[in-house]
């Protein structure tokens, strides 16, 4: 998956991850993915959340990057890096 130009200049990003049936994470070749979840990154490398689908990871690094004026859900944050 590829990102939009709009969200090049966010400082959060939305980013595709992508792991084979041994969960072992797949960079080279995404069509061989067992399993695909989306997650929100800030420039440190930081993991903000965690979602089923790419269009809640990108709402979420828009409403991170100050690109929505209000946010009415409640999100479950993760620091890992």
């Amino acid at each position: 998956m590829s990102q939009d130009l709009e969200e090049w200049g966010w400082e959060y990003q939305p980013i595709e991850m992508t792991a084979n049936s041994e969960g072992k994470l797949i960079i080279a070749n995404p069509k061989d993915a067992y399993h695909t979840w989306y997650e929100v990154w800030d420039p440190a490398c930081v993991t903000w959340a965690t979602f089923t689908t790419y269009a809640l990871a990108k709402e979420h690094a828009r409403h991170l990057s100050g690109q929505v004026a209000h946010h009415v859900m409640y999100w479950k944050h993760f620091t890992q890096c």
